[in-house]
């Protein structure tokens, strides 16, 4: 529900409390924000993109200033257990089960969905600026590459 409320709003969060709303009326609200009310839709699996969107949309913020920082590499682990659980979340059979049971994963895919499509649309509309950095090969693409040799 967190993550539901992350894209509602903290008014979804009070009137949820007080049983005021249901689940579909925030998904409904949490969709309505992701199409309308956000400058930038990015994904995780696509996160340099992102910081292209945000330095198109916002010139005065320059994502790129740093091309050869980068994070420390960060596992899940390799215990057995961790192998079988990506195992189960892999199987179709599975996730159908488990959308079944939790309407509120089942809302947050759907809302996926939507932001991937939001997120071409975002794309779309910033490769039309002139000097979009979405528009040219980047400098800290082949940073990045003579770091990772």
């Amino acid at each position: 529900m967190d993550y539901l409320f992350y894209l509602c709003g903290t008014d979804c969060m009070n009137r949820y409390e007080k049983r005021q709303i249901t689940l579909e009326e925030i998904e409904a609200q949490a969709e309505y924000s992701l199409r309308y009310s956000f400058s930038v839709v990015g994904l995780l699996e696509e996160s340099q993109a992102f910081y292209d969107m945000i330095t198109t949309r916002v010139s005065y913020i320059d994502m790129n200033m740093n091309p050869t920082v980068m994070g420390k590499s960060h596992t899940t682990g390799r215990k057995e257990v961790i192998f079988w659980c990506k195992a189960q979340y892999k199987n179709k059979d599975f996730q159908a089960q488990f959308l079944r049971d939790s309407p509120e994963m089942a809302a947050l895919v759907r809302l996926y969905k939507v932001a991937r499509e939001v997120n071409a649309a975002h794309m779309e509309e910033l490769k039309q600026c002139p000097g979009s950095p979405l528009n040219t090969p980047r400098v800290a693409d082949k940073e990045l590459k003579k770091v990772k040799r």
